[in-house]
């Protein structure tokens, strides 16, 4: 469990509230086994104002490879209305990274490419907020004839259904033995992760965008009609998960039997 406490007077980054979409526009390139081509990053940024009055601000965003270089720049600005005004702000147009390092499946000690947003809220020529962002850069698609594809090649998921528990410690367990988990069943020949049945611990699925490998993000809807949108806010920015699910047990007291995937 987390808490977060805004301590801001004005206006200030939503909790949750950057959303870092990407695809791959043109060819894909392998060099070494690795994927390369151009990224197209279409950011959003939510900006809440717990002032009285209407906030004028400014955004800056920087694009970093995993190496720290700079790749990629937007900046911008816009007004937010005072109490509890929320608004969503975007670049003019989307940031381009030519030669993009994909995110894709690897093997043992090789990790996926990643990229790390930075946003900045500044008021008044002041920085009043900022906030780093992890995602990664790859193109998916799914066929009914061929199943999943991954930066244009196809990939037959070899997935397993794990609950959040860790043997003899629980639920309540270090972040750190996620990498063990994911990095134990990479050993197997495992490359798919169905979080059964309830939304993960972020840090498992920070495991497996920094180990390379596929989620299957499932939320169990115990009549709790508010956890799917929050579900999906909290995690769209992994570049692991491309399934979503709700609801597949008769302990879902909604709407009983009912299953539904979505395919990102």
């Amino acid at each position: 469990m987390w808490l977060t406490s805004i301590a801001t007077s004005g206006a200030y980054l939503g909790p949750e509230g950057i959303y870092v979409p990407s695809n791959v526009s043109g060819t894909i390139t392998w060099t070494a086994g690795a994927p390369f081509g151009t990224g197209v990053v279409t950011p959003s940024v939510e900006v809440w104002n717990n002032a009285s009055g209407t906030s004028s601000f400014s955004i800056s965003l920087t694009v970093w490879d995993a190496s720290g270089a700079q790749v990629g720049s937007a900046s911008g600005s816009g007004t937010v209305a005072g109490n509890g005004g929320v608004t969503t702000w975007s670049p003019d147009s989307p940031i381009s990274i030519s030669n993009a390092a994909l995110w894709h499946l690897v093997d043992a000690p090789l990790k996926p490419a990643l990229y790390t947003l930075t946003t900045q809220l500044n008021v008044g020529g002041v920085e009043v907020d900022a906030h780093n962002t992890t995602f990664g850069i790859r193109r998916t698609a799914w066929s009914n004839a061929t199943g999943f594809w991954l930066n244009d090649v196809n990939v037959k998921i070899l997935g397993t259904a794990n609950h959040q528990d860790y043997a003899g410690m629980g639920v309540a367990f270090p972040d750190h033995l996620q990498w063990n988990r994911v990095g134990k069943l990479k050993e197997m020949g495992v490359n798919g992760w169905r979080t059964a049945h309830n939304p993960p611990t972020p840090a498992l699925l920070d495991a497996m965008d920094e180990l390379g490998m596929v989620c299957w993000d499932e939320n169990h809807r115990n009549g709790q009609l508010d956890q799917v949108p929050l579900l999906v806010r909290r995690d769209r920015n992994h570049p692991s998960v491309v399934i979503w699910s709700i609801c597949n047990e008769v302990l879902c007291t909604t709407v009983r039997f009912f299953f539904a995937v979505f395919f990102l």
